[in-house]
């Protein structure tokens, strides 16, 4: 699975990616848009 955090350079992104690794999944940080389509999954962290 091609797992992509959206990284808009705001917050503490790199936590996100490190908790996916904790649960096995590699998930890619990028802010290059033809890697974000062609992504599985996308994430995009924030504050709600």
């Amino acid at each position: 699975m091609n797992v992509i955090i959206i990284d808009y350079g705001v917050g503490n992104i790199k936590s996100i990616q490190f908790a996916f690794e904790r649960l096995g999944i590699t998930a890619v940080l990028s802010q290059d848009v033809e890697t974000i389509l062609a992504a599985d999954k996308v994430i995009l962290p924030g504050v709600i």
